[in-house]
């Protein structure tokens, strides 16, 4: 008598036909959402309060974004250029240290002009106390966006008078040199292009308005900010 084990093969089951129809669908549709997704910008303002509605926590402010938002919007070449010009208007009129700067907007910038007298002595690049203060503060704003920056030094054509710096020239790079290095300091993470362009302005820029106010005028730093895409970046 075989007291062996017997194993009776049967036919292997297959699964189900609606199952494996029903995966193929998901599968299907899946890809279609991936696809409609990758053909359209997401804004960002929408998918943050969409985060925040289903975590339950408040959305973050534009003065304090994360550094991975920051990523994000990097890739995305920076914010709109004409949301910014909205939003730096009500920060500089929120801080008495920076009201007398002005926004200026183009096609493709939007530049912040900072007047020489707000930021350093006559004839000098070290930043004064108080504009240290001011311009930390503007850099920890411009820090959570990934837009890319310029920073253009200015003089007036009067020969500077026992300045180490030699040139109006030379002022005006110092001065954008100082300043970036600020906006660095206080957390903006890119490259920061700095440019001397001496009192060329003055030459070109409110002809029409008397000489003290024109002076005036040409002594500044400008902050020049792009999309990363129109700054090369």
């Amino acid at each position: 008598m075989n007291h062996g084990r017997h194993i009776v093969l049967g036919r292997p089951r297959r699964p189900q036909a609606w199952k494996v129809m029903l995966a193929d669908l998901l599968a299907l549709i899946l890809s279609f959402l991936v696809l409609l997704f990758s053909m359209r910008q997401v804004s960002y303002d929408n998918w943050r309060d969409i985060l925040g509605a289903f975590s339950g926590q408040p959305a973050l402010t534009d003065d304090r974004l994360t550094d991975r938002n920051s990523k994000a919007s990097l890739e995305d070449g920076g914010r709109p250029l004409s949301y910014l010009e909205t939003l730096l208007k009500q920060k500089l009129a929120e801080d008495p240290d920076l009201a007398q700067a002005r926004l200026r907007l183009s096609d493709d910038a939007l530049v912040l002009e900072l007047p020489g007298k707000l930021l350093f002595p006559s004839a000098s690049a070290q930043l004064l106390p108080s504009a240290k203060t001011a311009v930390m503060r503007l850099g920890e704003l411009l820090s959570s966006l990934a837009n890319g920056i310029d920073v253009i030094g200015r003089a007036d054509p009067r020969p500077l008078k026992n300045s180490p710096l030699g040139s109006n020239w030379g002022l005006s790079l110092a001065r954008a040199a100082s300043l970036a290095n600020m906006l660095r300091a206080a957390g903006y993470p890119y490259p920061v292009h700095i440019i001397g362009a001496g009192s060329g302005a003055f030459y070109t820029e409110n002809q029409d308005l008397p000489m003290k106010q024109r002076l005036e005028l040409a002594r500044r730093v400008d902050i020049v900010i792009r999309t990363r895409d129109a700054a090369g970046g």
